[in-house]
């Protein structure tokens, strides 16, 4: 399972770290993409692309 941050996925969505976390928390991305350890937060890169191009993320 590769991780990716927050703001390598910002980069890839082309917009602000910002913008990535208030998806996060208000659900808007779905919490099967999100991998916490502590208060750090990581995406799935492989539920990320799905996620992103569309298809289902499980």
């Amino acid at each position: 399972m590769q991780l990716i941050s927050i703001k390598d996925a910002a980069n890839l969505l082309q917009t602000k770290e910002s913008t990535v976390r208030t998806w996060i928390n208000r659900g808007q991305i779905p919490s099967e993409l999100i991998f916490r350890i502590g208060h750090t937060v990581r995406i799935r890169l492989d539920k990320f692309d799905r996620w992103v191009s569309g298809d289902e993320c499980i």
